[in-house]
């Protein structure tokens, strides 16, 4: 009997667990994210509108570190988009994503952040 009433409470709160997880991941990618590109801002306001010419050039006048995605806790920047973590970032345009393939907890696509 008892076996069966951890098995019961174990089903309820193994899925919400990570449920919670998974939000908690997407929050962090998205407030960090917002970070990047308000320094990103800050910097083009100080430098007469040209963008760094990579995310390191943020450090330490805009950010302390370059901050970590939400989801795989990786906080450099790649050079090829290949969802394993990290920030993609486009000095051309100033453009900065996550490199995270698939949708997030919400069922929103990475790609759209």
């Amino acid at each position: 009997m008892v076996i069966v009433i951890i098995g019961v409470l174990a089903a309820i709160i193994v899925p919400n667990y990570v449920d919670y997880v998974g939000r908690s991941g997407a929050s962090t990618t998205k407030a960090n994210l917002q970070m990047l590109r308000t320094a990103i801002q800050t910097y083009r306001s100080d430098n007469n509108g040209s963008r760094p010419g990579s995310l390191a050039a943020l450090s330490p006048n805009y950010l302390p570190q370059v901050p970590a995605d939400g989801i795989t806790k990786t906080n450099g920047e790649v050079a090829i988009v290949d969802g394993t973590g990290g920030w993609v970032y486009i000095p051309a345009s100033g453009d900065v994503r996550p490199n995270l393939a698939g949708n997030d907890a919400y069922g929103v696509a990475w790609s759209s952040y």
